[in-house]
């Protein structure tokens, strides 16, 4: 058999969510949001330990360290490695149209926190973003209306019959901390434009990811 491929990847960052990858002939692209450093609890307020959400645990965390979407090129020709910062935005919890998982990918969508202040933790986040993957700097934003809401993870769901990647609804759970109430948010993943909103009228726990069946 062939001799193993051995790389060097470069400096080490940790990753928990990867959007997608894909064979470009001899090159391997991977697109995954990464830390460049992580201390377990400190990024999402989990207290590992006693089980529970602490959000001054929030505080420990270093926003230098990342969450920050970057694709990654494995060149197995040259047995070589690189990786490139889509923007030094907190963004994590990506997802792409499911019909693209293991196929070349423009688009992914990601929670992001683009606008911290000095200290601000950038969980829970602020808005959804649309990202393009291809370096062309493309990236559209949405956030709710109202004061005082985090958005959870945007979930892909494709329009039957359509073919392109960002012709699908993003269905999304909005925490409406001052109204304590939750909404359910479908955004059009063409534009971003809020196509229907279903409210609950509890604040119901801060959750991670979603999914759609």
């Amino acid at each position: 058999g062939s001799e193993p491929i051995v790389l060097d990847a470069g400096d080490a960052s940790i990753v928990f969510h990867y959007a997608n990858a894909w064979e470009e002939g001899s090159r391997i692209k991977i697109a995954a949001c990464a830390f460049d450093r992580y201390e377990l609890g400190a990024e999402y307020g989990f207290d590992a330990a006693g089980g529970r959400f602490d959000p001054n645990l929030l505080l420990r965390h270093d926003n230098a360290w990342g969450p920050f979407l970057r694709v990654s090129t494995i060149n197995l020709a040259a047995a070589t490695v690189s990786h490139t910062t889509v923007e030094h935005v907190h963004r994590d919890f990506p997802r792409v149209h499911p019909r693209r998982e293991g196929r070349p990918t423009k688009y992914a969508y990601v929670a992001a926190s683009p606008h911290l202040q000095e200290g601000e933790p950038f969980f829970p986040f602020q808005c959804i973003q649309k990202v393009a993957l291809d370096g062309s700097d493309e990236v559209i934003t949405w956030r709710p209306a109202r004061p005082g809401c985090f958005v959870g993870e945007p979930v892909v769901a494709p329009r039957p019959g359509e073919v392109n990647e960002d012709h699908a609804w993003l269905l999304i759970v909005v925490h409406d901390v001052h109204a304590a109430a939750t909404d359910l948010v479908v955004l059009d993943a063409r534009t971003l434009a809020v196509a229907a909103e279903l409210r609950v009228d509890r604040l119901l726990p801060l959750g991670l990811h979603g999914t759609w069946a």
